[in-house]
């Protein structure tokens, strides 16, 4: 689909999407969230998007890919939703090539978490090993002072 089609169609959703709500909320004891809108929304919604597919070489002038788009939300878009999009950070990368950064990510903040456990562990033995023989010295000091 090329710009002028993108174009095309977000003109013709926002002349029509006049009572569009949308939301996205989460219940407090669930952990999926859900979004809650009217066809109308979701067309909004859909519209957004596809502004920010419209534009998307203006946003990818970053070559560190730090290029972001606000992501527009007027009175259709609830205020008081729980989940609040600000912005979108497009990419140039392939499913894949975003898959195995997240999966290299995981592994790296796993390895992370069980180094900081592995020296919490040895610090709470160390601690141990230093209050054992200064508490032993001290009852042996208060019993000798006893006698």
């Amino acid at each position: 689909m090329n710009n002028e089609e993108i174009k095309r169609i977000i003109d013709q959703i926002d002349s029509e999407s006049k009572d569009a709500y949308i939301g996205i909320f989460y219940e407090d004891n669930l952990d999926p969230s859900y979004i809650k809108g009217n066809r109308s929304g979701f067309i909004k919604l859909a519209a957004e998007c596809l502004k920010i597919a419209h534009n998307f070489g203006v946003f990818m002038t970053n070559k560190n890919e730090l290029g972001a788009s606000e992501f527009k939300k007027d009175d259709w878009f609830d205020q008081s939703s729980h989940i609040n999009l600000e912005w979108v950070k497009p990419t140039y990368k392939f499913r894949e090539e975003i898959l195995e950064e997240k999966e290299e990510n995981e592994e790296n903040s796993s390895a992370l978490r069980e180094k900081i456990n592995n020296f919490i562990a040895i610090s709470i033995l160390f601690l141990i090993l230093i209050s054992i023989p200064a508490g032993l010295y001290q009852l042996i000091k208060w019993l000798i002072q006893l006698f």
